[in-house]
C-alpha cells in the first residue's frame, strides 16, 4: 500500500533542508512527485497545489544554484503534467541555469499543446532558446492549429520557424489537414512553399490520395505528376490506377472526357 504523499512530503522536507543529495539518494523526491500526480488524477487538486507550493518554498531555501535548478526543474515539469501551467512557468523561470530553464519551458509549452492550450504555448516561444527548441515548439503549435482547421493561424505561426526541415514538416501537416477537409486548391498552394523536396512530395501524395477517395482521379493523377521522387511517384500512380480499376474507370476514359469537353 502506497503511503499518502503528504506524509512522504513531511519526510522529504527534512531531507531537502538537510541536503538535496541525501534526499535524491533515497529516491523520496521521485516517490513524492509520483504520488502527487496520482492525487491530481484522483481529483485532489487542492492538496496537490499545497504540496507544490511547499516544495517551491523548500527550493527557495537551497543555496547551491545547481541543486536549486535541478529541484525547480522537476517541480515545474510535474506541475505542467497536472495542468498547473501558470505555476509551472513561474517555477521554471526561477531556474538559474539558462539552458535548463529553456529546456523546461519548452517541455511546458509542449504539454500545453497536448492539452489544447495553444495560445498559452505560443506566449512562451520568445523565452525558449536555442532556435531548434523554439522551432520544435512552434511546429507542434502549427499541428494543433491545423487539426482544429485554423489554417491561416497555423500558416502565420509556421512562418516563424527558423529551421527549413522543421518548417517543411509543419507545412506538410497543414497541407494534409487541408486535404482531409477537401480544401485542395489551398493545399496545393501551401505545398508549393515547402522547402524540402521529400516533405513537398509527401504532402502532394496526401492531396492525390484524398482526391482519389472522392473519385477525382483526373486531378489526382495530375498532382502525382508533380511529385519529384520517382519511386514515390510511380508507386502512387500505380495505387491510383488500381483504385480506378476497382471503380471501373480507365485512364483512357479520363482522356476521352477531356477531349469531349
Amino acid at each position: 500500500v502506497k503511503k499518502p504523499f503528504s506524509s512522504i512530503f513531511q519526510r522529504i522536507t527534512q531531507k531537502v533542508k538537510g541536503g538535496l543529495k541525501e534526499m535524491l539518494k533515497e529516491n523520496k523526491f521521485k516517490e513524492a512527485m509520483n504520488n502527487a500526480l496520482e492525487s491530481a488524477k484522483a481529483g485532489m487538486i487542492q492538496n496537490v497545489r499545497k504540496f507544490f507550493e511547499e516544495a517551491l518554498n523548500i527550493a527557495d531555501e537551497i543555496e547551491d544554484t545547481r541543486k536549486r535548478s535541478y529541484f525547480l526543474s522537476r517541480i515545474a515539469g510535474k506541475m505542467a503534467k497536472v495542468g498547473m501551467f501558470e505555476e509551472a512557468v513561474r517555477a521554471a523561470e526561477k531556474i538559474d541555469d539558462a539552458r535548463i530553464r529553456s529546456m523546461f519551458l519548452k517541455n511546458i509549452a509542449i504539454d500545453m499543446v497536448k492539452q489544447r492550450k495553444l495560445e498559452e504555448a505560443l506566449k512562451l516561444k520568445d523565452k525558449i532558446e536555442p532556435k531548434s527548441w523554439r522551432s520544435e515548439v512552434l511546429s507542434k503549435i502549427v499541428r494543433g492549429l491545423a487539426k482544429e482547421g485554423k489554417f491561416q493561424e497555423a500558416l502565420k505561426v509556421a512562418e516563424e520557424i527558423e529551421f527549413a526541415g522543421i518548417y517543411s514538416w509543419a507545412m506538410g501537416i497543414i497541407v494534409k489537414e487541408m486535404a482531409k477537409m477537401r480544401k485542395f486548391e489551398e493545399a496545393l498552394g501551401v505545398a508549393e512553399k515547402i522547402k524540402y523536396e521529400w516533405y513537398r512530395s509527401d504532402a502532394l501524395r496526401e492531396i492525390a490520395l484524398e482526391m482519389a477517395k472522392d473519385g477525382n482521379f483526373k486531378d489526382a493523377l495530375r498532382v502525382v505528376d508533380n511529385i519529384e521522387y520517382p519511386k514515390l511517384r510511380l508507386e502512387l500512380r500505380s495505387d491510383i490506377k488500381e483504385k480506378m480499376k476497382e471503380a471501373g474507370i480507365s485512364e483512357k476514359d479520363i482522356i476521352d472526357k477531356d477531349e469531349d469537353k
